[in-house]
């Protein structure tokens, strides 16, 4: 049987008649940005990540750019970043005109290697940003422990690890704050772009959502901002809020796929990613890395089982950055190899 890469028509056919529950009580609402269901979402997905603030912004990539910007990083600073990730992350950083250095990661994770971050520590450096990289934790205690000794903020991208955890916490609640995304193919998906903020500082969470509502002041007397338009719709946050019980259970599927993934390629010439065993992962993606990725996708085609590659360059090796492929040799292997399998 043919099996597509992703059909997200049988990802969202359980909560078909709930959606259209939603857009008829969006109508009747009469209110479509910045309502009543962004804020409900706002309240049931930061108890779920387990922070007291949530913030929804337009997408993942905006949710990044507003906590860098909340926290004045601009032209002139550095960001130590992972350097595999997808190029949302590092365009959000470059957009606020600091300048991303990458961070290799490890090639049994293909996440963030901390034993790497005090190399790379230089006056201008801001902040650090770690992937959970297809949903799986980074090596949260050791790359905590490098920010507070160095006093730099640690922010999450969590775009692809909702519902993860790390020693029993969920991932997104362990930074200064953590980028979301709800693009449609996440774990949770919206029907369109989404994105959150989440944190546990009040005065931050107020910075982000001025700056995503083009600086209007969130409390009276507040300066306004220089903001941008980045703001979750309500639509799109009703369908979230829908969906947002069932989660786990999505996850719990997907982790049951790769499973027997992992079982049928036991012995087979391919890498596999490691999740720590401290952390869960969200599974968003099961990838392989094979050194003649190519063939075998046009083998797998052939058979009819549809495949992707997350991410054919590395962010720094994409033309804004122009690093040499030596600045992040790890990762710069895995956009050679790196096959994801449907899940």
């Amino acid at each position: 049987m043919a099996r597509p890469y992703a059909d997200l028509r049988l990802v969202n056919a359980p909560w078909l008649a709930g959606f259209e529950q939603d857009l008829a009580a969006c109508l009747a609402d009469n209110c479509y940005v910045l309502g009543p269901g962004v804020q409900r979402f706002e309240e049931a997905y930061g108890a779920y990540i387990g922070t007291e603030h949530c913030v929804g912004v337009g997408n993942g990539t905006d949710a990044l750019y507003l906590i860098l910007r909340a926290l004045e990083i601009g032209p002139g600073h550095q960001v130590l970043v992972q350097a595999h990730t997808c190029d949302a992350t590092w365009m959000a950083i470059a957009a606020t005109g600091a300048t991303p250095i990458p961070v290799d990661v490890r090639l049994d994770t293909l996440n963030l290697n901390p034993d790497l971050l005090a190399g790379l520590v230089t006056p201008a450096t801001r902040a650090v940003v770690c992937v959970h990289m297809n949903g799986s934790p980074c090596e949260l205690e050791a790359i905590a422990a490098f920010c507070q000794a160095h006093h730099l903020p640690l922010i999450e991208d969590n775009a692809q690890a909702t519902g993860a955890t790390y020693r029993g916490r969920r991932t997104g609640s362990f930074g200064l704050a953590a980028a979301h995304s709800f693009y449609p193919t996440k774990p949770l998906g919206a029907l369109g772009d989404g994105g959150a903020v989440t944190t546990g500082d009040a005065q931050l969470a107020d910075t982000i959502r001025s700056l995503a509502n083009y600086g209007k002041p969130v409390a009276p007397g507040a300066p306004r901002l220089a903001g941008i338009n980045s703001r979750l719709d309500d639509l799109q946050a009703r369908f979230l809020l829908r969906k947002l019980p069932f989660v786990d259970e999505l996850i719990a599927d997907r982790a049951a796929q790769a499973e027997r993934y992992a079982r049928q390629l036991e012995g087979l010439p391919v890498v596999l990613q490691q999740v720590l065993p401290e952390a869960t992962s969200a599974h968003h993606l099961f990838t392989i890395l094979h050194p003649e990725r190519e063939a075998l996708r046009a083998a797998l085609a052939d058979a009819g089982v549809g495949t992707a590659v997350h991410y054919a360059q590395a962010p720094h090796q994409l033309p804004p950055f122009g690093y040499a492929d030596h600045a992040a040799p790890v990762a710069a292997r895995i956009a050679r190899e790196t096959l994801s399998l449907p899940l």
